[in-house]
């Protein structure tokens, strides 16, 4: 990421390559049969603009990655009881609503599972920690479950193939959280 500061007319152009990068991916399904031609051609800027930016494409990918991740790690170090986790999935369930449109693009492509793997993977390593830290007790089998059911049933909703909102979805996963965990 080469622009440090980030002042309105860089945050601009940078969610105009975002959004461009994301309706290209649903289209070309793989991000290495992107050019940065179509890129800076569908975003209305220059190459020179696009290097002022980025590198090159991928970091775009990485970019968008690491700021869900963000999200939803956010102040993950003060989750201790029901009401923090609840207000944490709706915050998450929030941003969703927010950049939908994108994440819909985004989660059509054939690269989607490399991010969810990821995703999988630091999420049940965050709840194994809480869940050790807050029960006392070794509840791995049932972490992998709800991780993966939680990433795997957004994906569906991303992809529309399921008819649920995400409001549905985040109520759900803090009742199955509750169930699971008590």
């Amino acid at each position: 990421m080469k622009v440090k500061v980030l002042n309105a007319s860089s945050k601009k152009t940078r969610n105009e390559l975002r959004k461009a990068f994301a309706e290209l991916l649903e289209e070309k399904k793989i991000i290495k049969n992107i050019t940065i031609k179509e890129l800076v051609n569908k975003a209305g800027i220059t190459r020179a603009t696009f290097y002022t930016h980025y590198d090159n494409i991928y970091e775009i990918a990485e970019e968008i990655q690491d700021d869900f991740i963000q999200v939803v790690f956010h102040n993950i170090d003060n989750l201790n009881s029901k009401e923090t986790l609840k207000t944490q999935i709706e915050r998450i369930a929030n941003h969703l609503k927010e950049n939908e449109e994108m994440y819909r693009m985004l989660l059509a492509s054939d690269e989607t599972l490399i991010f969810i793997n990821r995703l999988n993977r630091l999420m049940t390593k965050n709840l194994s920690e809480f869940i050790i830290k807050h029960k006392c007790e070794d509840r791995q089998l049932d972490i992998n479950f709800y991780v993966d059911g939680i990433t795997s049933i957004s994906l569906k909703y991303f992809r529309n193939e399921l008819n649920t909102s995400i409001d549905e979805l985040s109520e759900y996963a803090i009742d199955l959280y509750e169930r699971l965990f008590k």
